[in-house]
């Protein structure tokens, strides 16, 4: 296995386990205000990647362009664990014709500050956000090497996502 896909592997489990925790019983401390959710996933839509489109225009494109492949599911403010503050927007999606519920894809987040504006990014270990932060063209090529990876089997016709 690539080390993109077992770092999306881990990630996908942390979110399941968040949700497992959820189902427990576990709420957010502090729940942003639904104007304030709306300013954090304007501010993630309209961010500009290094070609000079923003975030939304990105994942457009690659929909359109490979809408057999691609698709977002939603933006989201995800809460922090350990605080229960709102601490990112993720954006989940499905790779494949498989879009079933829960089987959406959540390796994409931003990480925000308490003001709503998108705080630093690391992108070590995270191809999906590195890509999209590349803009059109890179993450279109992600989108197909992680398909060609993950989806189609080697010597044959069917497809496993």
């Amino acid at each position: 296995m690539q080390k993109s896909f077992l770092n999306l592997l881990c990630f996908c489990s942390l979110f399941v386990s968040a949700v497992v925790f959820s189902a427990d019983g576990w709420k957010p401390t502090q729940v942003l205000k639904p104007v304030d959710e709306a300013k954090w996933i304007a501010n993630v839509k309209n961010h500009r990647t290094s070609d000079g489109s923003s975030v939304r225009e990105v994942l457009a494109y690659v929909e359109k362009m490979r809408r057999s492949q691609f698709k977002v599911e939603k933006f989201d403010i995800g809460y922090n664990g350990a605080t229960g503050k709102p601490d990112f927007v993720s954006i989940s999606y499905w790779i494949g014709k498989n879009r079933k519920d829960g089987d959406q894809f959540v390796d994409l987040g931003y990480p925000m500050t308490k003001e709503g504006v998108i705080a630093t990014l690391d992108l070590k270990d995270q191809p999906m956000l590195s890509a999209l932060e590349k803009g059109r063209d890179a993450f279109l090529r992600e989108v197909d090497a992680f398909y060609a990876e993950n989806c189609l089997q080697p010597g044959s016709a069917e497809k496993s996502c």
